[in-house]
């Protein structure tokens, strides 16, 4: 998490021109005070302001305190009534367009590893409008719990996961879990923190580890892909090595695979 900005600092009256303004730069050099003091003059805390990636898209307000990672702010903004809802329409297209958009604050704060800014979304409801539900993940990747796996971002992982209804019984909720426990499996955070982020997946998510993942098994996968840790995680929730070796194409002889066993639970143990 990013440190947090001065509390009793305002940004000079030099630097900006209007209230707008000075909401946007509050915001960019993380200064509450200058925040509060922009409320104050009458901007709206879901003021439209140019997305600080230069795509030329307008985000509320929140949205930046998010993808920044600036906690204060973000109380501020959420306590003045600041959202990031879906947009308004039917229940079907208000649920596409919160599942496939790419700027949402939710995502952004889980994405980014923004735990406490995530607790904040979550608990004020800053961010409802199906972004959580009926399922938090497309098989595509979007959303707030998809990236969090593909980062890694187990701490964000256990937050999310623990504040949705996780319905095990729901197929859309066994394929999410699938995909993401591929997502975290095929990141780069490395395998301590895959093997954390794996760990919440399997705890929440009710996956068979015996079960293909787009034409893979998750242990061959943690295997070839040399995550031990991951891998023993995988054994010790039931991933059964017959079935593994079965998928690998190139079959193996019997030492090459007592090898590979064997490196597995000495690197991890």
């Amino acid at each position: 998490m990013p440190e947090e900005g001065p509390t009793d600092i305002q940004i000079p009256e030099t630097e900006y021109s209007d209230p707008l303004e000075l909401l946007s730069l509050s915001l960019l050099w993380n200064v509450p005070a200058s925040t509060t003091h922009a409320l104050s003059l009458g901007v709206s805390p879901n003021a439209n302001l140019p997305d600080p990636r230069g795509t030329g898209n307008l985000w509320p307000p929140i949205r930046h305190a998010a993808y920044h990672g600036h906690l204060h702010i973000l109380h501020i903004l959420v306590q003045a009534g600041g959202t990031d809802p879906a947009t308004p329409g039917d229940e079907a297209k208000e649920l596409h367009h919160a599942l496939t958009r790419e700027s949402d604050a939710l995502m952004f704060a889980a994405e980014f590893g923004h735990v406490e800014c995530v607790r904040v979304l979550l608990e004020s409801g800053a961010c409802k409008g199906g972004v959580l539900g009926p399922t938090p993940w497309r098989e595509e990747g979007m959303g707030p719990v998809f990236k969090a796996a593909q980062r890694a971002e187990f701490e964000v992982l256990e937050v999310l996961m623990s504040a949705i209804h996780w319905h095990q019984d729901d197929e859309l909720y066994r394929k999410a879990a699938k995909q993401g426990l591929r997502k975290a499996m095929f990141g780069s955070a490395g395998d301590e923190r895959i093997a954390n982020a794996v760990e919440v997946i399997l705890r929440y998510g009710d996956v068979d580890v015996n079960e293909e993942i787009r034409g893979s098994l998750p242990l061959r996968d943690a295997v070839d892909r040399g995550l031990f840790k991951v891998a023993r995680l995988l054994v010790e929730n039931g991933a059964d090595w017959g079935m593994a070796r079965v998928s690998d194409p190139a079959e193996w002889d019997e030492e090459e695979f007592r090898m590979v066993k064997d490196s597995i639970f000495r690197s991890s143990g």
